[in-house]
């Protein structure tokens, strides 16, 4: 299954909204399809993508500006198998940026 691809200005509308907005990151947390949605997907790809952006603890404000560039290459690339990191602990073993 391919996955769509996050035009530039929403993958960076988004990493915006999730390094700033403390409700878009809550929406973001409890519902991704809908954040997605928000800064500009359309309904299917947001659901397609909805799995993919699905984390157990959001990386920090800081964390995810200091990943801006990471970030946007994850979100905008044609590549199916890469799924952002946004999870600050995924299975408590690392952070979204290591020392």
């Amino acid at each position: 299954m391919s996955l769509p691809s996050i035009e530039p200005t929403i993958a960076l509308e988004l990493i915006s909204r999730l390094g700033s907005d403390d409700a878009f990151r809550t929406l973001f947390s409890t519902d991704p399809a809908a954040a997605l949605i928000e800064v500009g997907l359309s309904l299917d790809d947001a659901t397609a993508l909805e799995v993919c952006c699905k984390v157990n603890e959001l990386a920090s404000k800081a964390d995810i500006l200091q990943a801006k560039q990471d970030l946007q290459m994850m979100l905008t690339a044609k590549v199916n198998q890469i799924v952002p990191a946004l999870d600050a602990n995924p299975d408590g073993g690392h952070t979204l940026k290591g020392p």
